[in-house]
């Protein structure tokens, strides 16, 4: 297997000829783009977006071997990593990443890592980046996964609340539909878990 080359980390770039800079394109101009290097390290395998609510500044979540790396990114021409959350046990080359409620969820191939919760609220705090923070929450019911998602939204109340017993059935995980249920269940089996 060759090893990935090393991306050069690049500015605004516009498209031509089918390049920005060294990176195929069609019709989308490059604005900036930061190497993992610069992002505490590590290799890249999932990104993410959160936008605060509260003061509408854009985030990328970028999934690292090493950790979950955020980037402020809201003049996209000038990303600024904040910092990152590292892995809750070892180095993968998986972390899936999903954002619900102000609150990354944060999953690994890693044995044994879990899940991280982490309020993305900190972010708007940070003065002095780069921050190295710590899981706000940590759900260890399961061990390692790839990523976890069930979708009730075509199905009526009862069946969708069926499609979720049975998914905690079968899996011996707390499932739920947060956006139609609400999270607390969710919410509780986490925090339980880290009392």
């Amino acid at each position: 297997m060759q090893a990935p080359a090393r991306l050069a980390t690049l500015t605004e770039t516009t498209c031509t000829d089918g390049f920005a800079g060294p990176y195929p394109c069609r019709d989308v101009d490059l604005l900036s783009y930061l190497s993992h290097a610069e992002m505490g390290g590590g290799s890249g395998n999932d990104i993410w977006g959160w936008t605060d609510p509260e003061t509408g500044r854009e985030y990328a979540l970028v999934g690292e071997s090493t950790g979950t790396a955020f980037v402020d990114i809201s003049t996209p021409s000038q990303p600024l990593y904040l910092g990152a959350l590292p892995t809750h046990t070892a180095p993968s080359a998986w972390r899936g990443i999903k954002v619900f409620a102000n609150h990354a969820f944060v999953v690994s191939e890693a044995v044994d890592h879990g899940m991280q919760v982490f309020d993305l609220t900190q972010l708007r705090t940070v003065t002095a980046p780069p921050v190295t923070f710590s899981e706000t929450a940590h759900y260890a019911g399961f061990g390692s996964t790839h990523t976890i998602a069930l979708n009730t939204r075509t199905l009526d109340e009862e069946a969708a609340r069926q499609a979720i017993a049975d998914a905690e059935a079968e899996t011996g995980l707390v499932a739920d539909d947060p956006v139609r249920f609400g999270a607390g269940r969710l919410l509780d089996a986490v925090l339980a878990a880290a009392a």
